[in-house]
């Protein structure tokens, strides 16, 4: 019986934890701003981000409040669909949107 759920339990973990699919390579990559509707400012963090900087940095940088560039990197990683700065950065590198 054990090994019966063993078995089960491979083949259900093999089955479901499959990396998404990729787009195919014959579709149009988005490399514009416009494309993911990003906001020069919105841009502009996502550069200051990508150099290290913190929060705290950036508003400092950008004179602006924590709270905002908060709010901005919520949108950017809405627009980007990622959870992580890091994993913002390296999407934006991946496509183009910054060096």
């Amino acid at each position: 019986m054990a090994l019966l759920f063993t078995a089960f339990g491979i083949w259900a973990g093999l089955r479901f934890n499959r990396p998404k699919e990729q787009p195919s390579s014959h579709s149009k990559p988005l490399t514009s701003p416009e494309e993911f509707d990003l906001r020069p400012r919105e841009m502009e963090i996502l550069q200051l981000m990508s150099t290290g900087l913190s929060n705290q940095e950036i508003a400092d940088a950008l004179h602006i409040s924590l709270s905002t560039v908060k709010t901005h990197n919520m949108n950017l990683f809405t627009k980007l669909d990622v959870k992580r700065r890091t994993q913002a950065v390296s999407k934006a590198q991946e496509l183009g949107l910054i060096a």
